[in-house]
């Protein structure tokens, strides 16, 4: 009888990868609004010109979460848009928690596999935490719609499974002890 996995190099073929991976599928947000809760957390917690002087930080980082939300987008620009905003949450991680703030936002995701499940929190690593996530599964995506056939389209895969892997790798290494995940599960039994 003969194994039932396939046990030459065609497992390997162009038509073949998209089966065996899968599409990975993106974390999904609620729409926040962080500009007005991060610029009434500086002038409350520092001053209103030092909020001024963020605003345009500020304002990025609200642009950058909308198009992150934004399903038509091109996947490439989807990435990019991602890293970026990747970047300024990293830029304002050490004024969280903001404990002072009356308006603090809250980070909602739902689950990948499970979308009746969701997380919600205060904490920024959750935040970061899914960002990193889709950066993995976009990434993947990438790497899946690539051409096979010549060897640029292979080079290109292979670049973007390593970029994955490096994403899931910081998601591990570091967010995700960060971010103590609180399941709520919204269909009701």
């Amino acid at each position: 009888m003969p194994p039932p996995y396939p046990t030459n190099s065609a497992i390997f073929s162009s038509s073949s990868l998209p089966d065996i991976l899968g599409f990975p599928p993106l974390k999904k947000s609620e729409p926040l609004n962080l500009y007005e809760s991060l610029r009434s957390y500086f002038v409350l917690k520092f001053s209103e010109s030092l909020a001024k002087s963020v605003e345009g930080l500020l304002e990025m980082l609200h642009k950058l979460r909308n198009e992150m939300l934004r399903d038509e987008l091109s996947l490439p620009f989807r990435r990019d848009r991602l890293i970026l905003y990747f970047k300024c949450l990293c830029m304002i991680e050490p004024f969280f928690p903001m404990d002072a703030s009356p308006n603090p936002p809250i980070f909602v995701w739902y689950n990948a596999i499970n979308p009746q499940q969701h997380s919600s929190q205060h904490n920024i690593h959750l935040e970061k935490a899914s960002v990193l996530f889709n950066l993995g599964a976009l990434c993947t995506r990438l790497a899946l719609s690539c051409d096979l056939t010549p060897i640029h389209g292979r080079r290109l895969a292979t670049d973007a499974l390593n970029d994955a892997s490096s994403w899931f790798s910081l998601l591990s290494t570091f967010e995700s002890c960060n971010a103590p995940l609180t399941c709520h599960n919204t269909t009701s039994i």
